[in-house]
């Protein structure tokens, strides 16, 4: 639509011309675009299209397989190591060549004769060895273990929550879609209702019965009604794009809810379980566990000044020909490592990791008190929704009742025009308070199940 002011200049008219005709190439291809294909959908089909889709989720999945691989390479260092290798070597060498007939056990008292010390004969050497490496003793490895594991199972509980925080967006998107879906259906019954009230008093006024500005009274109502229903279409094109991308789909599809908001009894009673605490949550059990990774870690830098004991064997093979055994020789021995000192390195580490220990403590508790006060006031949000949504019920049947009886009156003459289009606009008003009250609700429901895990709370299904 093109809204022209009675006091624009000619200039500015022939600039709002030129803008015009150069704004029209660019509309067509925009009306030649393929609209997105509406897909319907239910909820509980959204729900296992975001946890299989949502970028969010997958991400924390895929963390979690790298710190479970992280914890499984952390104990290969409380494994033997074993490594095996063959060689070929030929030289001219003295001393490589004194000592690889020694190790091949051909070495003769004719090669004692200084010439043959001095010039020997090229020779050659094939070698096969095996060797074994093990840390017998090693507290930082055991920590480093013990560090890895808890922060594998912090990982593994933040992909829980992840995913119980997906359910709830993909759950509380789909409600407002929901919610959209209704308020644009309220629009048109709202627009619909406008204009059956404009044709009844253009009839009325073309019979004498109503003044004109009754008349033009009834059209803005209309025209009002027409904006409600653009922007209610609008907020469901949002509504419903901000669930799409909730699912992970692409521009080309558009979910379309096909299930319908619930609440047609009291919400359920939560009763709190004393010896069910609400640290079982997912985000604080991983607060737990970065906390017990912290403890490893501050483990590690203080075992850093005790002393290692590795052990270590091994065999080798030499001989003139590949594949042969002239000699062979094994080796067997404990050796002790101790850094004695290295620097003050060792002790800024270890108060580092003091510290980050008291930071995880702190977390953990903070977080803790947060939960706790989160589920008395999802409880209690839940508690007046419902109270809100029983009083919006209420409005909107008062409302309807008295649109009913107003428009009965206003056709017995008993009723001004104003009476009539305050009783529709009343009774439109409250209808579209009464399904934002449901949305609010079952919003409210969804979060409460979020912030109170089944195993800490009993929700019982009986009214209250």
């Amino acid at each position: 639509m093109i809204i022209a002011s009675h006091r624009s200049t000619h200039g500015q008219g022939r600039l709002a011309g030129l803008v015009l005709l150069l704004s029209m190439p660019a509309a067509a291809p925009a009306q030649q675009a393929a609209e997105p294909e509406p897909v319907p959908i239910t909820l509980e089909e959204a729900v296992a299209t975001s946890l299989a889709e949502n970028p969010g989720y997958r991400i924390a999945g895929a963390t979690a397989e790298i710190a479970r691989a992280d914890a499984r390479a952390s104990t290969a260092r409380l494994l033997p190591a074993v490594e095996a290798g063959a060689g070929y070597a030929r030289s001219v060498d003295p001393v490589f060549a004194f000592g690889t007939k020694l190790r091949q056990e051909r070495f003769g008292e004719t090669d004692f004769a200084v010439d043959a010390l001095n010039r020997p004969d090229p020779i050659t050497d094939w070698t096969m060895d095996v060797g074994l490496r093990w840390n017998l003793l090693d507290p930082t490895a055991w920590a480093g273990r013990s560090a890895a594991r808890s922060r594998a199972d912090a990982a593994g509980w933040d992909e829980r929550w992840s995913g119980e925080r997906t359910v709830f967006a993909t759950r509380a998107l789909y409600f407002v879609a929901v919610g959209a879906d209704a308020g644009f259906e309220v629009a048109e019954a709202e627009e619909a209702a406008a204009r059956a009230t404009r044709d009844l008093f253009r009839r009325r006024g073309e019979a004498g019965l109503l003044t004109d500005a009754d008349v033009l009274a009834a059209e803005a109502e209309l025209r009002t009604a027409e904006a409600r229903r653009l922007a209610a279409a609008r907020d469901r094109d949002r509504a419903r794009e901000d669930l799409a991308l909730q699912l992970g789909w692409e521009v080309d599809r558009v979910p379309v809810p096909v299930d319908t908001l619930g609440a047609v009894r009291p919400p359920p009673a939560v009763v709190p379980k004393p010896a069910m605490p609400v640290t079982r949550r997912p985000d604080l059990q991983a607060l737990a566990a970065s906390r017990e990774e912290a403890a490893a870690e501050a483990r590690r830098a203080g075992a850093s000044f005790l002393p290692r004991i590795e052990g270590f064997a091994g065999w080798s093979s030499h001989a003139d020909q590949a594949f042969g055994v002239d000699g062979s020789d094994w080796t067997v021995g404990v050796a002790l490592r101790w850094t004695v000192f290295s620097g003050l390195g060792r002790f800024a580490v270890r108060r580092q990791a003091a510290e980050a220990r008291e930071i995880a403590r702190i977390r953990e508790a903070d977080a803790t008190r947060t939960a706790r006060a989160q589920v008395v006031q999802a409880r209690r949000d839940v508690a007046a929704s419902w109270s809100g949504l029983e009083a919006t019920r209420a409005a909107a049947r008062a409302a309807r009742e008295a649109r009913h009886l107003m428009r009965r009156r206003f056709e017995e003459g008993l009723a001004t025009p104003a009476e009539l289009l305050q009783a529709d606009a009343r009774a439109v008003q409250a209808k579209g308070g009464e399904v934002q009250a449901l949305v609010t609700y079952n919003v409210a429901l969804a979060r409460l199940q979020l912030v109170a895990p089944a195993d800490a709370y009993r929700i019982s299904e009986e009214k209250p």
